[in-house]
């Protein structure tokens, strides 16, 4: 994952989401996470559930767009979860 930012933290105001999309032909479930990491927003899309929650300190790598993190992966030191997106 070269050229992308990281940002490492505490998890502050989370807040969860489950996308569904799909059609005649399948469908496809994205779930979505926002929060702060050191005042920033962040906004983390995978295609299972993710292990985190507020006050975790995580590690997330992504860019930013317009004023929020867009996160591509994560690790979570507090329970050793990780994820990446598609």
């Amino acid at each position: 994952m070269s050229g992308l930012e990281t940002l490492v933290g505490a998890v502050k105001g989370l807040r969860t989401a489950t996308e569904v999309a799909g059609g005649q032909h399948g469908s496809s479930t994205t779930h979505v996470a926002t929060f702060l990491v050191n005042s920033t927003p962040v906004r983390l899309q995978m295609p299972e559930a993710m292990l985190i929650g507020d006050g975790d300190e995580i590690a997330v790598a992504g860019r930013t767009k317009d004023g929020v993190f867009n996160a591509a992966a994560y690790r979570n030191s507090t329970n050793g979860a990780l994820g990446k997106g598609a």
